[in-house]
């Protein structure tokens, strides 16, 4: 992070010529107009939000066997996959083909794979039975993340105004994310109808508020979807952690 805020600021980076704004809607309206330091804050905010909110969670929960926070570290490692689009404006990889650039494109996909599905493992296997499928399931989480992120097709000659490579079945991909987060929340609304627990509810509203603002801060190239993408997650992180905390403390 320090090393990006020098670039930044010493005029180290360069933005991205000739990109493209993968969300229409953004491009359309006028107070969303495009921002490269906007990008750069929000690579900045997940560099900030891992450490800060991992050293929460072990201060919060060094001494509870929660099974969410084994799943919401995946989720963690998603959100650091992130700041490698940093690397695309720092060595101006868009300019030619590159390996690298396909490594990056596809550790970030990788990212926004394991970041939902930690989610959804938080909600599915969570039960004080699953505890000794903990390790099992994880290293299930990873591989399957890894595997899909590292099989979507990218175009190298293409770059978006987040810094990113673009990538192909974009729609394909936004519709298997959102089936997925949605089937997170729904197994958490289920659960928390089935035991009349308070507290999962306020949990589905933290996982929801949480990848809202995730969503917000990984589209970021305007300063509206930087601002709201990092209130939207600070919120849902601690509304989320603050529930299971609860639920651990209660049993």
């Amino acid at each position: 992070m320090v090393f990006l805020a020098y670039a930044f600021f010493s005029h180290g980076i360069t933005p991205p010529e000739n990109y493209i704004r993968t969300l229409k809607l953004a491009s359309k309206i006028s107070f969303l107009p495009y921002s490269f330091s906007a990008v750069l804050f929000s690579l900045i905010a997940f560099s900030l939000y891992v450490p800060i909110t991992s050293f929460v969670i072990y201060e919060s929960f060094e001494k509870t066997q929660c099974l969410e926070v084994i799943y919401f570290a995946a989720f963690l490692i998603g959100c650091l996959l992130e700041c490698m689009r940093f690397f695309v404006p720092l060595f101006e990889l868009w300019k030619s083909y590159s390996a690298f650039l396909m490594f990056i494109g596809n550790s970030v996909i990788t990212g926004r794979l394991l970041c939902v599905l930690s989610l959804l493992f938080a909600s599915l296997f969570s039960e004080t039975e699953q505890r000794q499928n903990a390790e099992r399931n994880f290293v299930i989480l990873l591989s399957a993340s890894v595997i899909c992120g590292f099989l979507v097709p990218l175009n190298t000659t293409q770059t978006t105004s987040t810094c990113m490579v673009l990538w192909g079945y974009r729609n394909v991909f936004f519709v298997i994310r959102l089936s997925l987060f949605l089937a997170a929340v729904s197994v958490l609304i289920v659960n928390a109808i089935r035991k009349s627990s308070k507290d999962l509810r306020y949990t589905a509203v933290g996982v929801t508020l949480l990848y809202i603002g995730y969503s917000f801060l990984c589209s970021a190239d305007n300063y509206v979807y930087f601002i709201l993408g990092s209130v939207l997650l600070i919120a849902g992180t601690f509304m989320y952690l603050h529930s299971i905390h609860r639920l651990y403390m209660w049993h």
